[in-house]
């Protein structure tokens, strides 16, 4: 690999126009990423925070998304910040 060849991007960002197929209560919703922010907010959030998802969300639907979970679900924005605190806390002090 020279200097300009550039790793493969594992996962892309989604727009939040592009369909997804998400897996809710047993069955598999294909809708747009905005459409899925409005009536799956949570299960949108739990299938991006999951291990090994490979899920991501472009900037602005990222932040739609953060507002939809403020006023449903706030707890799981506090796990969120937790574990972000706690990895910052290791990286600090060489754990």
């Amino acid at each position: 690999m020279n200097k300009y060849q550039y790793r493969a991007r594992v996962s892309s960002k989604l727009a939040c126009n592009n369909r997804y197929g998400l897996k809710v209560n047993g069955s598999t919703k294909s809708k747009k990423i905005y459409e899925l922010i409005t009536f799956y907010p949570k299960e949108l959030w739990n299938k991006l925070y999951s291990k090994d998802s490979g899920l991501s969300l472009s900037s602005t639907c990222y932040q739609g998304l953060l507002q939809k979970i403020k006023i449903v679900e706030p707890v799981l924005i506090e796990v969120i910040d937790k574990k972000k605190r706690i990895r910052r806390a290791r990286k600090y002090y060489n754990l």
